[in-house]
């Protein structure tokens, strides 16, 4: 197994992209406190207003604020709008 993580992680690093990417780990962009990209395979938990809950399949990671919107959930990744206040991982 380790042996196919290093293979991912050199071709990783030969086409520069973000680490973690190809391992299927979650890629986020922020945009200032109103809006989240995550790239990468992803399910909604909670959903609310206030609050939505992403699981990751590596853990999970939790946006709090006001106004909160799934505006996008796909199998490239999810965006989230709204005005962020806090993002919990776990």
């Amino acid at each position: 197994m380790a042996n196919v993580k290093n293979k991912l992680n050199r071709i990783n690093k030969c086409f520069d992209l973000p680490e973690g990417l190809i391992t299927g780990e979650i890629f986020i962009e922020l945009m200032a406190n109103k809006q989240a990209v995550l790239e990468g395979k992803c399910s909604v938990l909670q959903y609310s207003d206030t609050q939505i809950k992403i699981n990751t399949g590596n853990g999970t990671i939790e946006f709090f604020g006001a106004n909160m919107c799934l505006d996008t959930l796909n199998k490239e990744g999810a965006m989230i709008s709204g005005t962020i206040q806090k993002i919990e991982f776990s």
